[in-house]
């Protein structure tokens, strides 16, 4: 639906394309990849290895004391809702259902102000860290979208760009999509993202030399702001960027995922 709005918006018809009076809209092609194949944002189902990391964050130390210290507040949820609530993605895809229906104005029951958003955003953005927990998290979760456009500025910036005349790349994902980005680049500081959340990556040529600038806009009551990488300046050199992300840029992707042959891929946690 994002990514219909946004077409609307971008390219409007010309009056000889309006097949509606009163309708200014015309069809626009947006190319997609189905979850059990997406090799961009999810990659679930591609990439064994990640699920494996990911499905075994709940064994981590500091996940174990999480949910021991938050037995009472997992049970009255599960009383409340008669779902089992067991862990951080549990609680993550409770806040996230409430969320979405308290933004369609729908009536919330009475019970839920005892807990809602207070007690549950501190498990939502737990959960969300989980995803890009260290560095071999983020290289094979984020990694995949972070090559894609670095590979794309790589050939712009040699004239290999495919059309020539190309400005713009967009993706159209999930809040949880974009903090899987930014955290992979180390430029999430933890904050609850909101429906509407955006980021930009623009690459700039000035007299030759590029580099890169980064915004986020996680609210549209405020414009966009501009993020620093760690190690770089706002304005960041395309190279040095390059530099600094090599740690979390798969080499071959397809391999670092691989795992035995065994292995059966569990269900996904909440996107």
């Amino acid at each position: 639906m994002s990514g219909e709005l946004e077409s609307a918006a971008l390219w409007k018809p010309s009056k000889k394309q309006m097949f509606k009076s009163d309708l200014p809209w015309q069809p626009v092609t947006l190319f997609y990849q189905e979850r059990q194949d997406d090799t961009l944002m999810l990659i679930w189902n591609m990439c064994p290895r990640y699920t494996q990391l990911r499905s075994s964050a709940n064994d981590l130390q500091e996940v174990r004391k999480l949910h021991e210290d938050s037995k009472q507040l997992f049970a009255e949820l599960s009383n409340f809702t008669g779902m089992p609530i067991t862990t951080v993605d549990d609680v993550s895809s409770l806040y996230a259902t409430l969320s979405a229906e308290e933004h369609m104005n729908l009536t919330l029951p009475e019970w839920i102000k005892n807990y809602y958003p207070d007690k549950l955003i501190s498990f939502t953005l737990f959960e969300l860290q989980l995803n890009t927990y260290r560095d071999d998290f983020r290289r094979l979760k984020g990694g995949p979208m972070l090559k894609k456009f670095t590979n794309d500025m790589l050939a712009k910036r040699r004239g290999t760009l495919q059309p020539k005349e190309r400005k713009m790349f967009m993706y159209i994902g999930h809040d949880s999509t974009i903090v899987t980005l930014l955290d992979t680049m180390h430029i999430w500081h933890n904050q609850m993202p909101y429906y509407n959340i955006m980021t930009m990556i623009e690459l700039h040529e000035d007299e030759g030399e590029w580099n890169i600038q980064i915004f986020l806009r996680n609210t549209t009551a405020h414009d966009p702001y501009p993020m620093k990488i760690p190690g770089c300046d706002i304005i960041c050199p395309l190279d040095k960027f390059m530099e600094i992300m090599k740690p979390v840029i798969p080499d071959n992707w397809e391999e670092e995922c691989k795992v035995n042959n065994n292995y059966t891929t569990p269900s996904p946690p909440p996107p």
